[in-house]
């Protein structure tokens, strides 16, 4: 069952039951999709779950509420997925999992007139979690006037199937600008590649950035990711902060990635975040821009950094399921 209340806030309570551990110690999670149409607007994980049917209520963020068009055209996708029990340590105890890491793999940018943009090589790991952010701003693009940046018709390379999860615009600028976060998952280590964004218009500016992580939940149905949430500034700002909802578990780390539209400034991971070596890019020219990517390995729902002016914001917000141990 499905109530969803517009305007902005949207509260969504899906009721459904739920199956429990079996006597293998295999625990069931279930992954809840909110679709409009083939539009992905929201999706949550809820592990470990009871016998008993269930009413559990989603509070939407302000950004997923607006992507909703057509209230009568909502659905929900439920996926379970039956996760093995974990390995024994050989004394009778489980084999715990170490925290989750993370590695910058890719961070560049250009602000060449084009419709077509492509990295440098990275090599992911073997049974990695990969999240690719890609920033970008239409050269068509006019402040105020709607756009911002596109999304990218096609992300290609290294093999890999790249799921979109999130985007936000900032149109309240010279420059109006597009964050888009993508996922994939690395199977088998690789010996390095490329990879390609194609636009079906001209961009002003692409960024982007390529972080891998270690010791995260992959073979689960949501490989991992438990929440995403792209969000923009409301104009010309000193920094920005992204919205989680509260974690799964204390365990499970938090990635942030921003975005600003100045090339000039300093720009500070919030408070407990850590910036990650060389997820950082920086570019003149017109527009000038620069990116951050900042990691911490427990749980933060206040995903923020600041800069040293004001500048326009986008930015997002990760959280990263560490395997039960």
């Amino acid at each position: 069952m499905l109530w969803v209340t517009p305007p902005v806030q949207a509260l969504g309570r899906l009721a459904f039951a739920q199956t429990p551990s079996d006597s293998t110690g295999a625990v069931t999670t279930l992954v809840t999709r909110l679709m409009q149409g083939t539009t992905e607007i929201a999706s949550w994980t809820h592990e470990q779950v009871a016998v008993e049917f269930t009413t559990i209520e989603q509070l939407l963020p302000d950004v997923q509420a607006d992507l909703i068009t057509d209230y009568g055209d909502l659905r929900l996708i439920f996926e379970a997925t039956a996760t093995a029990p974990p390995e024994d340590d050989g004394g009778g105890g489980p084999v715990e999992a170490g925290p989750v890491t993370a590695r910058n793999l890719l961070a560049g940018g250009s602000s060449t007139d084009t419709t077509s943009f492509t990295t440098g090589s990275a090599a992911p790991g073997s049974d990695k979690a990969l999240l690719l952010t890609v920033v970008s701003t239409r050269a068509s693009a006019k402040r105020g006037g709607g756009g911002g940046g596109d999304i990218p018709a096609a992300v290609s390379g290294l093999g890999l199937d790249w799921t979109q999860l999130a985007s936000a615009t900032h149109e309240s600028v010279s420059h109006p600008q597009r964050v888009t976060l993508y996922r994939a998952v690395s199977r088998a280590a690789q010996d390095g590649g490329t990879l390609t964004f194609a636009f079906a218009n001209a961009q002003t500016f692409c960024g982007w950035t390529l972080t891998e992580f270690d010791s995260v939940d992959v073979a689960s149905a949501d490989e991992g990711l438990v929440q995403t949430v792209a969000a923009a500034g409301s104009g010309s700002d000193r920094g920005l902060t992204v919205a989680l909802a509260p974690f799964q578990s204390v365990d499970n780390a938090t990635f942030g990635f921003f975005h600003i539209n100045s090339s000039s400034q300093v720009m500070t991971p919030g408070d407990g975040f850590a910036a990650i070596d060389g997820g950082a890019y920086r570019v003149g020219g017109q527009p000038s821009a620069q990116g951050l990517s900042q990691f911490r390995q427990d749980d933060d729902t206040s995903v923020d950094a600041s800069g040293s002016g004001k500048a326009g914001w986008v930015g997002v917000a990760v959280e990263l399921r560490r395997p039960r141990g």
